[in-house]
């Protein structure tokens, strides 16, 4: 039963692990393209939205707390909060990247979005930083 028990927690730390290194993937595509003011805002918001989501994911599989298939960044956030893990309140602002997962991947920005509610790009780049290194942290 040990064994068994080992292999299960092996197995989600290699998991977490391996959705960190995913969520670094898409961290290193967001670095190049933010730069770049002809790159749409949707794949800015893609990508970022990307990172955090998989580190929510990493760190709920690192402590084999079941979630359901979702890109809801707030669901996610919610279950971690439930599981008594103090989500970083910085990382609660990444609630705002959840549309970009589906519903401005595949639609446009709308117009009052981008004046009156949109991240400035640096302040994105920071909040996603912040999401990857707590996700290290919490993920050993």
């Amino acid at each position: 039963m040990l064994l068994r028990k080992a292999r299960i927690m092996a197995s989600q730390l290699e998991y977490s692990k391996l959705l960190i290194a995913k969520a670094l993937d898409d961290y290193a595509v967001l670095k190049i393209l933010i730069e770049k003011q002809e790159v749409a805002d949707e794949i800015i918001g893609f990508h970022a939205q990307q990172v955090v989501e998989k580190v929510l994911k990493a760190i709920l599989s690192f402590k084999s707390i079941e979630y359901r298939k979702t890109h809801d960044i707030a669901e996610l956030i919610d279950i971690i909060n439930d599981n008594g893990i103090d989500v970083p309140e910085s990382i609660e602002e990444t609630i705002d990247l959840t549309p970009f997962a589906v519903e401005f991947r595949y639609d446009f920005l709308p117009a009052e979005v981008k004046k009156t509610e949109k991240m400035s790009r640096k302040k994105i780049l920071m909040l996603v930083n912040t999401a990857l290194e707590w996700a290290k942290i919490v993920v050993h």
